[in-house]
């Protein structure tokens, strides 16, 4: 359409107008994309004509859609890890450079809670409070032998209930060696803590009742005794033989 065209937007208002998704055609058929400029030429105050200009963007529209390519892949990645993906400063309160969107699932808290300039609280601030000493600490103490970190802690979401997180990451150094991030992610294990604990009550349960049948056993030897005891005192035969 004319009112598209940057050569007639230059010679209607005396502007440069640039396009950047252009195409040109190569001889042999093949699609050159570039950057389409229009600049104005200008006699007496006058617009009189416009100077074009076309660059080959080839390089860039190739490296454009590499980044995208990236991207999704990257997306999809996030998209397919029952977990959360994040970047963090490397000390408490662990304030978050980037962090992905199941964080939402996990903590009830979305994304923008924790970033940019709107972020309104760090990841230190949902850690239980009895579980953020004994983390940083051990964090600390990873970052700085190897880097690598494993734990599990407890977090508070949004409706108060506690969440239980395994944690699993290693640090990212600056070229003086000093941490500047936490890389990893951050996997929900509320489910498979309450499965242990059940299971440990169940054990302890189990004990008690082993207790009380090991005890009513022995009682029963007490008592098998002392009756043999009395039958043999009355010239009688035991009636119990006891192993």
């Amino acid at each position: 359409p004319k009112d598209e065209c940057p050569m007639y937007l230059t010679r209607r208002d005396g502007t440069a107008h640039n396009l950047t998704d252009e195409v040109l055609w190569h001889k042999d058929g093949t699609q050159i994309p570039v950057e389409f400029t229009s600049m104005p030429i200008r006699k007496d105050d006058q617009v009189v004509g416009a100077v074009v200009t076309f660059r080959d963007i080839t390089e860039r529209k190739q490296a454009e859609k590499q980044v995208r390519e990236s991207e999704q892949q990257m997306q999809s990645v996030m998209d397919n890890i029952p977990g959360v993906l994040y970047r963090c400063l490397s000390q408490h309160p662990w304030t978050m450079i980037f962090i992905s969107d199941e964080i939402e699932k996990m903590s009830g808290y979305p994304v923008i809670d924790f970033m940019g300039d709107a972020a309104v609280r760090t990841f230190g601030d949902i850690m239980h409070p009895d579980d953020i000493e004994p983390t940083s600490e051990y964090i600390g103490g990873a970052v700085a032998k190897n880097g690598q970190f494993a734990c599990e802690y407890r977090i508070i979401d949004a409706q108060g209930q506690i969440r239980w997180v395994y944690a699993k990451g290693k640090a990212i150094y600056g070229p003086d060696a000093n941490p500047l991030f936490l890389d990893g992610a951050l996997f929900d294990i509320t489910d498979r803590k309450r499965v242990e604990k059940e299971i440990k009550e169940k054990y302890e349960e189990l004990n008690r009742f082993r207790k009380m049948a090991i005890g009513r056993e022995l009682k029963m030897i007490e008592l098998k005794k002392e009756i043999n005891d009395l039958l043999k005192a009355t010239g009688k035969s035991e009636k119990y033989k006891i192993h």
